[in-house]
């Protein structure tokens, strides 16, 4: 015990200003503390190296991360969509023959160096070639960036020799007529390849293990006060050795052979990849291709010691996810539209554009005769009450309604609206309402009855009403009932917390998402699950007294603990 008092943990983060980097420092110590606590100076084992990989979803601005999120899914859009088109010719749709059609299709269907089109029978009957635009055992490139389709003889006489070394001299019209072809694709950069004069494995070897990315290169500093040797390989080949050693079916089965996105441990399978990635495998990368590659030769990299992917797979298959628990007060406190009482309890009025109205809406304007005259609006133009939208031409003519008092005909541009909530709470001293925004948190309450049956119940907590406990100095959790003083405090629940849930007769961690506080409906996520929030695969939705569940932590190595609420 002593000796992991004394252990030299990592220092504090050095001074950085950017968020994102402090985030992922502070991230890192927690990881990296935990496993020098288990592996190091508990068992005695030696530091030898480090290996950092960071994805890319963690680099540049929020806006720039979710338009890689967004090309992302994107990406996995249409290569199913490729896999259905495949399928549809009559060939099985596998991980090269799903690359080779997106080529294909980028290519507008025709051969890059000669111009002649190239048909769906040729591109999977042998007669059409994948080619690397930079020699894959001189650049070690196998993204799809450095790839295209061209006829057999083509890439035959091509050989081991970049587009520039191929033409330039031997036909330069010919060259040109290949980069006026190579400027038509989508990437600047894929482009750019064609135009490159030469390339060497040295120079590869260089960049792989030297990411000069601010995020990567503060990581790299902080964590090389362990003494160990530190490498930044980047994420280039980690798909290409995953796909090698089979890994990529290890958390989906239905025969693509495609990663597993939705699942957050295909990080873990690629931290496998990432710590056996070294010179010694990258040069048998190289090697492999310039015999060919694995498609002309049928041959693989030997798997790093025999039963490898079955080890892979129980390592992977016994992770329990760890997630960043959402407790902070912060963020939006309610919606942004104001609202006004009515002499109706419960009921409040809104005011809205006209542009913005649906057809649902319409049955909810307050004015009847407001209401009639939309209602003929639409029915002018034949637009139902269950239609999803109305079409902006609607309103290219204003609307107007008679007032009595000016005897003028003026435009109606907005409407007051009716809603029935019973959420919608006063601010401002009561000079006006809103809808609080997200749920911060919420608290499980028990208690028994005379006649001895245990009832539940859930209160919910808003962010506003928690930014309110703060700035009256109350505590934020409340393990009182509000109504109930027998009531027994079961739990709380933020947003990312894990509790051990009974589903069906089958006990498994989820993470808790959020919570209706009018339902009382919560609603779990299975913790592997890293879809969208709109796939609501994987969801456990349950009500107060149907949750069977225990709130558990999980530290960063994946360990279970009960949590002390």
């Amino acid at each position: 015990e002593r000796g992991v008092e004394a252990a030299p943990f990592l220092p504090q983060p050095p001074m950085v200003t950017n968020p994102l980097v402090r985030q992922a420092l502070h991230e890192v110590r927690k990881v990296v503390n935990a496993i020098l606590r288990e592996l190091v100076y508990k068992d005695g084992h030696r530091l030898a190296r480090i290996h950092i990989e960071l994805a890319r979803e963690v680099r540049g601005t929020f806006e720039q991360r979710q338009k890689l999120i967004r090309e992302m899914r994107d990406r996995e859009r249409r290569r199913e969509e490729a896999a259905e088109a495949i399928r549809a010719a009559g060939v099985k749709p596998t991980r090269a023959a799903i690359d080779r059609y997106l080529l294909w299709q980028e290519q507008d269907k025709q051969c890059i160096y000669s111009g002649r089109p190239i048909g769906i029978a040729q591109l999977f009957g042998g007669e059409v070639d994948v080619d690397h635009i930079l020699p894959y055992p001189r650049s070690l490139d196998n993204s799809l960036m450095n790839r295209v389709v061209c006829f057999r003889e083509e890439n035959a006489d091509k050989s081991d020799r970049t587009p520039y070394e191929w033409l330039a001299e031997r036909d330069p019209a010919r060259y040109e007529a290949v980069l006026q072809r190579a400027d038509r694709l989508p990437h600047y950069q894929k482009a750019r390849r064609f135009r490159q004069r030469s390339v060497e494995l040295d120079d590869f070897f260089a960049r792989q293990f030297v990411d000069t990315t601010y995020i990567t290169t503060q990581v790299h500093q902080y964590v090389q006060c362990l003494g160990a040797d530190v490498l930044c390989p980047k994420g280039q080949h980690t798909a290409d050795l995953r796909w090698q050693w089979g890994l990529d079916s290890v958390l989906r089965d239905d025969g693509l052979g495609l990663k597993n996105r939705e699942d957050h441990r295909h990080h873990a399978v690629d931290a496998v990849v990432i710590a056996l990635t070294n010179r010694s495998r990258l040069q048998q990368l190289a090697a492999l291709r310039r015999r060919g590659g694995t498609e002309r030769t049928g041959e693989i990299l030997n798997e790093p010691w025999a039963g490898f992917r079955r080890s892979v797979e129980d390592a992977v298959n016994g992770i329990n996810v760890s997630h960043r628990v959402r407790r902070k007060v912060a963020g939006a406190l309610h919606e942004e539209t104001i609202y006004g009482p009515t002499n109706t309890p419960g009921e409040f009025v809104y005011r809205k554009p006209i542009e913005a109205l649906t057809p649902s809406m319409v049955e909810d304007i307050r004015d009847p005769i407001v209401r009639s005259l939309v209602q003929q609006r639409l029915a002018a133009f034949k637009i139902a009450g269950d239609a999803s939208k109305i079409p902006a031409e609607v309103w290219k003519e204003p609307l107007y309604m008679y007032a009595p008092k000016s005897k003028q005909l003026l435009p109606i541009r907005r409407v007051r609206l009716i809603r029935q909530e019973g959420t919608i709470r006063p601010i401002r001293g009561g000079t006006a309402y809103v809808k609080p925004g997200s749920i911060h948190h919420v608290c499980l309450f028990e208690w028994t009855e005379p006649n001895g049956k245990v009832t539940r119940d859930m209160v919910s907590v808003s962010m506003l009403e928690a930014v309110e406990r703060v700035k009256n100095k109350k505590p934020i959790i409340e393990k009182t009932h509000p109504t109930r003083t027998d009531a027994r405090f079961v739990m709380s629940l933020s947003g990312g917390e894990l509790v051990l849930l009974t589903h069906r007769d089958q006990e498994a961690l989820y993470r808790f998402d959020t919570a209706a506080s009018t339902s009382k409906q919560m609603w779990f996520r299975h913790h592997t699950a890293a879809g969208k929030s709109s796939d609501k695969r994987g969801v456990v939705s349950k009500k107060p007294g149907t949750l069977r569940a225990r709130k558990v932590t999980v530290d960063p190595i994946g360990r279970i603990r009960w949590a002390n609420d």
